[in-house]
C-alpha cells in the first residue's frame, strides 16, 4: 500500500511533464538523469563535507559536481587541451570523480586520525 502511494504521484508526474513539455520531454530527462548521477558520484565528498547536515549534502552533491565538472570543462576548452565535446565532458566528469575519491579518501583518513595533519612531519621521513 505504501509503494502506491509513492508510484501514483510518480506516475502524475511523468504524464504531466510529457503533456507540458512534449518535444522537450526526452531531453528533460536525459537531463535529471545525467545531474542525479553527478550528485551520486559526488555524494561520498559531500558525506564527509557536510555530515552534520540531516541529508549528509545530497542536494550540495549536484552542486558540486556540476561546478567542479563544469569548471575543468572550462579550463580545458580555454586552454585548447580539449574541445567541448561530448567526449571531453566525460573526460571532466572522470577527473571530477577521481579528484572526489581523493579528497573523499584523505578527509576518511585525517577524520580518523591516520594522517598527519598539514605541517606536520611524520616519523622516518
Amino acid at each position: 500500500m505504501k509503494r502506491l502511494l509513492y508510484i501514483i504521484p510518480a506516475g502524475l508526474l511523468l504524464l504531466a511533464g510529457q503533456l507540458l513539455l512534449q518535444r522537450d520531454y526526452t531531453a528533460f530527462l536525459r537531463w535529471w538523469v545525467t545531474v542525479a548521477a553527478l550528485g551520486l558520484l559526488f555524494l561520498p565528498l559531500t558525506t564527509q563535507l557536510f555530515a552534520n547536515f540531516h541529508d549528509k549534502g545530497y542536494l550540495f552533491s549536484k552542486v558540486i559536481a556540476m561546478a567542479t565538472t563544469g569548471y575543468l570543462m572550462w579550463l580545458f576548452s580555454s586552454l585548447h587541451l580539449l574541445k567541448f565535446t561530448t567526449a571531453s565532458c566525460l573526460i571532466a566528469v572522470g577527473l571530477g570523480l577521481v579528484l572526489n575519491v581523493g579528497v573523499f579518501l584523505w578527509l576518511r583518513r585525517r577524520k580518523h586520525g591516520h594522517a598527519p595533519e598539514a605541517g606536520q612531519l611524520q616519523p622516518g621521513i
